[in-house]
């Protein structure tokens, strides 16, 4: 059961969670790119969209 105002938390595997990490503080990844990788790390701590996109700088 959703709650609104509250994120569900997802768990990201070591292997995914190490290559968004390499995403993220890659210079060469595009901004996009980097923003969606640091949606993915906000998703799984459970972040709701109003602080995500307050947390990325993106529009909810």
């Amino acid at each position: 059961m959703a709650v609104k105002g509250v994120g569900r938390q997802n768990d990201v595997s070591p292997a995914d969670r190490a290559e968004l990490e390499r995403i993220v503080a890659a210079t060469s990844s595009q901004v996009r790119t980097a923003q969606r990788a640091q949606i993915v790390f906000a998703v799984a701590r459970g972040l709701t969209g109003a602080e995500i996109s307050a947390a990325v700088g993106c529009s909810s």
